[in-house]
């Protein structure tokens, strides 16, 4: 049975009960804890491995918010200095196909102050809910309608979350990208997108990034090994034998020779080097 088999099943199994009260707002939720203590069991018969961490996420710098007043007919700017988001992500692994492997997030602002609460605690209070959001997401929990106790019975996600989301996607998305998503999703602006298709972009976008930054690092590495090779060949070789070298492989300078040319005289030369060393005289 394949992972995505076994959570079919995992969905269909799991009743995670509403635990919790909330005296204040007259309902009953569920919290964390309480889908992970229904979860553990459901993983377990299926073999199943489950995984979260935690990421914190900061908007650098900071934004302009205009403000309208149409009572007093007045406009005036204000700057929002950039916010704190933790991203929880789960990590679900296929016990007997290791390789199998799905991956959700969610996403919860971290309060600059809250209430009887020092920094330790708003952390922890974020990291809670947006794993509750991811869990409900990756295991099929219908909470739309459940308040958490970290967020004071607002709903799932706050307009200024979806607006601080919607501000990372909008720093990094590709004009395609975007292009394609409004089309998919028939819609017009970004903002109008729903908060769980967002952290889906959001996530495509950070898996093309970190492709592009590990494709980046390849070619960097190339372009110092290269560079290297290059250097040494000019210090071992001179004179009559460099330009014999020129003419073998018919370029008129070094570095018009290919990758493949430079690293077969750098081995070569290098290999004499050592041989010598070691006390053959015959090479």
């Amino acid at each position: 049975m394949n992972i995505y088999e076994k959570l079919l099943n995992v969905q269909v199994e799991l009743k995670a009960p509403k635990g919790q009260f909330n005296k204040f707002g007259n309902y009953k939720y569920r919290s964390c804890e309480d889908i992970l203590e229904a979860l553990k069991p459901v993983l377990q018969k299926h073999k199943l491995a489950m995984y979260i961490s935690d990421e914190v996420i900061d908007t650098n710098g900071s934004i302009k918010k205009v403000i309208r007043d149409e009572k007093e007919e007045t406009t005036t700017t204000q700057e929002i200095i950039g916010k704190k988001y933790i991203k929880a992500t789960i990590t679900l692994v296929n016990v007997e196909k290791p390789e199998e492997v799905i991956k959700a997030s969610a996403f919860a602002r971290e309060e600059e102050n809250k209430k009887g609460m020092d920094g330790s605690q708003i952390t922890g209070a974020s990291s809670s809910y947006a794993r509750k959001y991811a869990l409900n997401g990756l295991f099929a929990i219908d909470d739309t309608k459940d308040s958490d106790i970290t967020n004071n019975g607002e709903d799932e996600e706050s307009t200024e979350d979806k607006e601080i989301l919607v501000e990372i996607i909008a720093k990094n998305i590709t004009p395609e990208e975007l292009s394609k998503f409004l089309k998919n999703k028939k819609i017009k602006l970004l903002n109008q997108a729903n908060y769980k298709d967002l952290v889906i972009l959001h996530d495509l976008i950070m898996v093309r990034i970190k492709k592009e930054k590990t494709e980046e690092n390849k070619l960097k590495d190339a372009s110092e090994d290269r560079s290297n090779m290059i250097k040494k060949i000019k210090e071992v070789i001179n004179g009559d034998k460099f330009e014999r070298m020129l003419n073998f492989y018919e370029v008129d300078e070094i570095w018009q020779m290919s990758d493949e040319q430079l690293r077969k005289v750098y081995n070569k030369i290098f290999k004499k080097i050592r041989s010598v060393e070691n006390g053959n005289k015959n090479y």
